[in-house]
């Protein structure tokens, strides 16, 4: 009998996975598929925007020359439309000031970043706590990357150790920790 040498050998190779994946192709497929559940988001609101890509239990962060400037935090995250148009459910975003114990702290149940703005849109129970100790609560919230601005227009609740001061907008500086509020300001002090 006539051996065959080795590198004849190499062609079967190719050969066999081509003859035998109708086989083992569908169960390797659906194993490699990425998994991707739409129970944490609503399934409706997916299909009515189009959805592009979705993520669970993901972290952003963003730094500028080397020094973190905020993270974000949210369970589910999706595009709609295009890249730029990023949703997010169940939003925790942290803002940290040049001194990195100055932090603000955001959460919301929805939120929307259009990354060719620099906008970043919160919306549905929102909270901010202040790095100086103060108490936010809105309906809506922007917050503009270019000045690290905090803005909320649907009426504001902020709440500190002695007052709590009501009002229709507002706006929070995020490195200097100013706050404006403004329209039918009631201010209570305990």
């Amino acid at each position: 009998m006539k051996t065959v040498p080795a590198r004849h050998l190499f062609w079967i190779i190719p050969l066999t996975a081509l003859i035998t994946s109708p086989l083992w192709g569908p169960p390797a497929a659906r194993f490699l598929r990425p998994r991707v559940s739409e129970t944490s988001v609503k399934g409706a609101e997916l299909k009515s925007v189009g959805k592009t890509f979705v993520m669970e239990d993901i972290v952003f962060t963003q730094c500028n020359k080397g020094k973190q400037q905020w993270r974000l935090k949210a369970a589910s995250l999706y595009t709609a439309g295009s890249e730029d148009d990023i949703r997010l459910i169940r939003v925790q975003a942290e803002f940290i000031g040049d001194d990195h114990d100055q932090r603000t702290t955001i959460s919301g149940d929805r939120a929307r970043y259009q990354a060719d703005r620099q906008l970043l849109s919160i919306n549905d129970k929102v909270t901010v706590k202040t790095a100086n100790g103060y108490e936010m609560h809105t309906p809506q919230l922007r917050f503009q990357e270019k000045k690290r601005l905090l803005l909320a227009d649907n009426g504001v609740t902020v709440t500190g150790e002695r007052f709590q001061v009501t009002g229709q907008r507002l706006r929070y500086y995020l490195d200097s920790n100013d706050v404006r509020v403004e329209g039918r300001v009631i201010c209570t002090v305990r």
